[in-house]
């Protein structure tokens, strides 16, 4: 299990691992600008222990540097709380498992971009309007996807979804423009609070606001439910 969140102003890291796997116990090198946190040991033979077995990361970062995150798990679960830190650039590619992401709090540097890559997962994000990406990519491959994406937009976005089979949930704002362009094989989609054109759906926002969020769903088997905050379904 991974946890992440902010901690104190004066340290980089904070952090504790509880682990019964000697050969995993957690590596951790720190060079120039660039910390890097691995779980020990050889990759290959890691394998799944038989019995029980215990391996849980808690994991705190300053909120007073700006940080690029660069997060991969396999599998396991966690809740990757990114509120009070300043990030610049995301990226968190998760094998298989249960994941939570948050903003809470608009983000306090500009975001490049953010890359989320999921397999076989079930991953909520919220507040993806406070970490405020330029750019937004997000794939998955079989499972579940609820993505927020409201908040305190400072600027434009366009964001780009694939999935492979399985349910996108998406939140969309209100204060914002939303043009959501959606392409699929057997994909049903169920839209709210929303205008429809073919497979084009805008809000009541769109093309009346200096920040508009530009949306492109990719899918193969599965579901699409779009829904503006505040709309009943």
């Amino acid at each position: 299990r991974l946890e992440m969140d902010a901690g104190l102003p004066d340290k980089l890291l904070t952090a504790i691992f509880r682990y019964n796997i000697e050969q995993w116990e957690p590596e951790i090198t720190h060079e120039g600008d660039k910390l890097t946190i691995k779980q020990g040991g050889n990759k290959d033979k890691w394998g799944v222990p038989s019995g029980s077995v215990k391996n849980r990361w808690e994991l705190e970062f300053s909120p007073q540097l700006v940080l690029t995150m660069d997060i991969r798990a396999g599998a396991g679960d966690g809740e990757l709380d990114f509120t009070g830190l300043k990030v610049s650039e995301l990226d968190v590619d998760i094998g298989a498992g249960d994941f939570d992401l948050r903003f809470d709090e608009p983000n306090a540097v500009p975001m490049d971009h953010m890359t989320l890559d999921t397999g076989a997962s079930r991953i909520e994000v919220i507040g993806i309007g406070n970490a405020g990406p330029e750019e937004a990519r997000i794939q998955g491959g079989v499972g579940d996807m609820a993505l927020d994406l409201t908040g305190a937009w400072t600027r434009s976005s366009d964001i780009t979804i694939r999935a492979g089979a399985g349910t996108i949930r998406l939140t969309l704002p209100s204060d914002v423009g939303v043009e959501v362009e959606t392409k699929g094989g057997l994909t049903n989609v169920e839209a709210y609070g929303l205008r429809q054109m073919g497979g084009t759906y805008t809000n009541d926002a769109f093309g009346n606001t200096e920040i508009e969020l530009h949306v492109n769903i990719t899918t193969g088997i599965g579901n699409v439910r779009l829904t503006e905050e505040g709309a009943r379904e």
